[in-house]
């Protein structure tokens, strides 16, 4: 199967949908697709990049607000990528002009899917309506569902990511909803020897928004003054406010080597974002035994508390965060071990990438596309 990924939220400094996109070429190569993706860039061309997946990037400006992302500037150059690969399936990562384009410019009969990474009618309409628009706010976030429901109209699927999220959409009538699930590298996030150092705790992700980041500015000096230590890791909008923090050591954005050098040496991660849609952090701690404090009835408790490794919190509540982090802190050396353990066991049976890859398949609708391809041998 030849599959084509199209996105413009592709930042050249990490990110969850990047990981997301060079863990899932490797898996499917390894399966025997030929896999491609078209992105954004500084300037237009093709190479073959580290994960195997040829990169076609097509030039366009950056975002004002992040610099890290860029938007794509002529269509017509991803209408001729998409004619030289010549696909079976076309999956859109970012929403809100590409799915009316891709299905312009994508060769006739290629199957074209949709993956949720984003929640932006509850992250950012919502909120904003009701800060700014009064009354009118509720009709505002009716409004951007109705332009969800019409982007996601014109996808064969709606790929997501955890049954929170699958959920969501299906109360908000978005058709064809496929959880396929995500996964994390087992090899690269190994269970760590110990139970981290005492006392040290830290964040891993986008300063933005949507990840609710500002809540750890409010909980690093609660947590100081309890003993514990916080470390930041990520770029993004929120940035600033964090290098002047003076209860919190932020590390900035960083590898994913010392990604997992900061969980394996952090006695529990925080993932403070109600709004995730899987929340690579918390599979990548639960991957290396690391527990995660994170709010309750989220898709990043779904991952944790499902593992045994959770400790929830009433989402957005600063002194439930806090509390949860101390309830943590307070366990024996051997129960943390324990969770460690069923973290780790969970990450192996639900988070290989190998599995995903194969249910993204069946999601892509690989049986049709192999009796198609066997028709026309």
């Amino acid at each position: 199967m030849k599959i084509v990924d199209v996105t413009s939220f592709y930042s050249r400094n990490g990110g969850g949908i990047r990981t997301y996109l060079e863990s899932k070429s490797r898996a499917l190569i390894a399966l025997g697709c030929e896999v491609h993706r078209v992105v954004p860039g500084a300037r237009t061309g093709s190479r073959r990049a580290a994960d195997g997946a040829m990169e076609h990037t097509v030039a366009g400006p950056e975002l004002p607000l992040d610099r890290n992302y860029r938007c794509f500037g002529d269509l017509r150059e991803v209408q001729r990528a998409l004619y030289r690969i010549g696909p079976d399936v076309v999956e859109v990562g970012s929403h809100y002009v590409l799915p009316w384009v891709i299905r312009k410019l994508a060769p006739a009969g290629v199957r074209v899917v949709g993956f949720w990474h984003s929640n932006v009618p509850d992250t950012f309409v919502a909120p904003l309506a009701r800060r700014f628009l009064g009354p009118a706010a509720p009709a505002a976030e009716r409004g951007s569902w109705r332009v969800v429901r019409a982007m996601h109209a014109r996808y064969d699927a709606t790929l997501c990511a955890s049954r929170v999220v699958e959920q969501r959409l299906r109360e908000r009538a978005v058709p064809r909803v496929v959880r396929v699930g995500l996964g994390v590298d087992l090899e690269r996030f190994g269970l760590r020897p110990g139970v981290g150092a005492r006392g040290q705790l830290c964040y891993v992700g986008r300063l933005s928004m949507d990840k609710e980041a500002t809540l750890l500015l409010e909980a690093a000096p609660r947590l100081r003054a309890a003993g514990l230590t916080l470390r930041v890791a990520g770029d993004g909008p929120g940035a600033a406010a964090f290098r002047q923090a003076r209860d919190l050591e932020y590390l900035g954005a960083i590898s994913s080597e010392r990604v997992r050098e900061l969980l394996w040496s952090s006695e529990q991660c925080l993932v403070p974002g109600r709004y995730e849609t899987f929340s690579l952090a918390a599979a990548e701690a639960l991957a290396c035994g690391t527990p995660v404090v994170c709010p309750r009835g989220g898709a990043a408790a779904e991952l944790a508390c499902g593992a045994g490794a959770g400790e929830p919190f009433a989402a957005g509540q600063v002194d439930e965060l806090v509390a949860a982090a101390l309830r943590i802190h307070a366990l024996p050396d051997a129960a943390l071990r324990e969770r460690a353990v069923a973290a780790r066991r969970f990450a192996e049976r639900e988070l290989s990438w190998t599995s995903v890859a194969r249910r993204l398949l069946a999601a892509y609708g690989g049986e049709r596309v192999a009796r198609r391809e066997e028709a026309v041998a």
